[in-house]
């Protein structure tokens, strides 16, 4: 049987690898009798006779592969008929469906006892067509509100800036997610990727209950924080069905996570790690509230919390103790004449997940306990610099206190600038931290009661001061 082209190839390449690498390392080594310096970062001259050699040999291979390809083409067809055409891959072609995958929808069904839900019609498709479907619940009305909230993300810190934050929810979902309800009354999942009952039953109980599908992009009005307290109730509820059918059936060696996903672990690089700590914790957070429903014998409510309009992240962290809240003063007007373009709350969750990309874990976790309630207002600015203003509060003025901190540190960190004496001085007696650093102007201040904690970030002073209103509780 004739080897494949793609084998052939490598095998010429070798030699050409290895006269490349040979050339490389000479250059990066300095000639006898030469009084120049190599450049860091300079790579070969393209003048050079070697490189003129090289491309040649090169232009010969790619030559040779191409004579090649044509005679294992001519010999396939010599042995399947004279008139036998030569058959060709399809590249748009689905790989056919993972065998076992109907198998986890009868087992989720069975373990969960969904009366009246009978196992949905399977459909499959390319991961290309699944992305398409993921966009459509992501963003159905366009990509403006994505936009904005990677915006902010970037401002204040939680994903570096120009991240491409709903490809990278996509992505994530791919990986960790690869099933969704469709709005035929289906299950829709990419043929032949690894599916378990952690990711089946999710979508199995949005057609069970009659919701729309699990990642559904928030409606007006809906604030973020509540749409992701919905999300991690959902993954929580696959992640609980994943450990009872993991007591119940031994899992295959190859699938150690707790809730499953993609064997192919990091497939998709382009989501930052806050990202991914994100879906982590929806998913780890989300077990732990589900489980503590069972316990308190509070199934019944899964539904009810999975609608509400009102129920934030706290609740999902600190279901024994939720915040009390906090009610949200009116927004800010204009800023220089500017109308902000994003005004709602971040949420604990997030305030963890931000302050872990600049302090050590624990003392996020611990300075974003004590959360009663936040507000971010974010304006576009002439010079494109995002202006924000975060307003948050807390239970008491220890934690307000410990926030602060935190939030002085991670500053700090971010940009670079050590906190010294001066900067304990100005916390003391005014009750503030300022930082003018790459042009821009931030200051972080308690408010009169010393239970709230303001960061503001602005690109100029005058800015900073309409930011902060010196008469604010």
């Amino acid at each position: 049987m004739p080897l494949s082209p793609r084998w052939i190839l490598l095998f010429l390449c070798i030699p050409g690898s290895l006269f490349l690498g040979n050339q490389l390392a000479n250059e990066s080594e300095p000639r006898e009798g030469s009084k120049t310096t190599p450049t860091p970062g300079v790579g070969i001259d393209t003048s050079s006779n070697e490189v003129g050699i090289l491309q040649k040999q090169v232009q010969g291979l790619q030559e040779q592969v191409s004579l090649l390809e044509e005679e294992n083409a001519r010999l396939l067809k010599e042995s399947q008929g004279e008139d036998s055409e030569v058959p060709l891959p399809d590249a748009t072609a689905t790989p056919p469906p993972r065998a076992g995958i109907e198998s986890e929808v009868a087992r989720a069904l069975e373990l969960l006892d969904y009366q009246g839900l009978t196992s949905p019609r399977i459909e499959f498709t390319n991961e290309l067509g699944f992305r398409k479907e993921v966009r459509t619940i992501l963003a159905p009305t366009g990509t403006a509100r994505w936009e904005k909230r990677a915006t902010v993300w970037s401002t204040l810190g939680l994903i570096p800036a120009e991240t491409d934050l709903l490809a990278c929810f996509e992505d994530m979902i791919l990986e960790t997610l690869p099933v969704v309800a469709s709005k035929q009354d289906s299950l829709l999942t990419i043929a032949g990727a690894p599916v378990n009952i952690g990711q089946v039953v999710p979508p199995l109980s949005a057609l069970h209950l009659g919701l729309a599908p699990v990642w559904t992009s928030p409606a007006t009005g809906l604030e973020d924080d509540v749409w992701l307290a919905r999300i991690a109730l959902r993954l929580g509820e696959g992640a609980r069905a994943r450990v009872i059918d993991m007591m119940e059936r031994p899992a295959p060696a190859a699938d150690s996570d707790g809730m499953g996903g993609n064997e192919e672990a990091l497939k998709f690089f382009r989501a930052p790690a806050s990202v991914r700590d994100l879906f982590s914790q929806l998913g780890n957070r989300g077990l732990a509230a589900v489980q503590r429903k069972i316990a308190d014998k509070a199934w019944h409510t899964l539904r009810d919390n999975i609608n509400s309009h009102s129920l934030p992240t706290a609740a999902i962290l600190h279901p024994a103790a939720p915040p009390a809240g906090w009610k949200i003063p009116p927004p800010l007007g204009p800023v220089q004449g500017i109308e902000p373009f994003w005004n709602e709350p971040l949420g604990e969750l997030l305030t963890q997940l931000l302050l872990k990309q600049y302090v050590p874990e624990r003392v996020a976790a611990e300075a974003a306990t004590g959360w009663n309630g936040d507000l971010v207002t974010c304006y576009p600015s002439p010079n494109g610099h995002t202006q924000l203003r975060w307003e948050t509060r807390w239970k008491s003025t220890k934690d307000a206190e410990q926030f602060f901190k935190a939030l002085r540190t991670f500053q700090s960190n971010k940009f670079g600038v050590p906190i010294d004496q001066d900067t304990i001085t100005e916390e003391k007696t005014s009750g503030s931290y300022t930082l003018t650093n790459q042009g821009r102007s931030l200051q972080i201040r308690y408010t009169s009661d010393r239970t709230g904690v303001i960061l503001a970030d602005a690109s100029d002073e005058t800015s900073l001061r309409q930011l902060l209103p010196t008469n604010h509780p």
